[in-house]
């Protein structure tokens, strides 16, 4: 697609309130598309899908990052954010992070948005990720991965929006809904994550949990 391969102005393109919100669909926003950096090489398939991360960890709660895909070993660049406990996902998709601050917007993502019945927002409530970027180890130390009920989150870096967490290599995201809510606006939130460097950019036909 010749597109820069990264998250920066891609779309939450579902949003499914009390199961997930999906998102990393950064050539066609639709759940449709992705791109991958792992094509034509050793990690990835022609079009640079690659294979699942094990062991499988749970969709035990709320908050948890996990790999979209259209089947085993098939994860692309598209992601979901669960909003409840998804038990029926355990083992079909790779949780890789977890929101560690800022829930609150991930919720206002629901109720702000007006979507079709297919999830996908409409007019101008549409959700895109305003900016991105990684996680330098100091900041990334300061929490970590728990898929238990009873997640500490990490500490707030000074003078950020976000709060950070896990390894290396976490993207970090804002975003901006269009028209700002009366309410004060969201302004962003953090993720943590466990194996984001190989699952960074990678692309999807089709690809939505279910």
């Amino acid at each position: 697609s010749d597109k820069p391969l990264h998250y920066r102005g891609c779309s939450f393109h579902r949003i499914v309130p009390n199961f997930v919100v999906q998102g990393g669909d950064f050539t066609k926003h639709n759940g449709t598309g992705g791109e991958s950096i792992y094509a034509g090489t050793e990690h990835g398939d022609m079009w640079g899908k690659f294979q699942d991360e094990k062991p499988f960890l749970g969709h035990t709660r709320k908050g948890l990052l996990s790999m979209a895909n259209n089947g085993a070993n098939a994860n692309g660049s598209q992601f979901f954010i669960t909003l409840r406990r998804t038990p029926h996902l355990d083992g079909k998709h790779v949780v890789f992070g977890h929101v560690t601050d800022g829930m609150e917007f991930v919720d206002a993502m629901v109720e702000k948005t007006v979507r079709d019945k297919a999830g996908k927002p409409t007019g101008e409530t549409q959700v895109v990720i305003d900016n991105c970027g990684e996680v330098g180890a100091d900041i990334a130390a300061r929490s970590s991965i728990n898929t238990s009920a009873a997640t500490t989150f990490g500490t707030k870096p000074a003078g950020s929006s976000f709060s950070f967490g896990a390894t290396t290599n976490t993207p970090a995201f804002s975003y901006t809904t269009t028209p700002a809510p009366a309410s004060p606006a969201p302004t962003g939130f953090g993720i943590a994550g466990t194996t984001m460097k190989s699952a960074a950019f990678p692309p999807m036909s089709r690809a939505a949990p279910k």
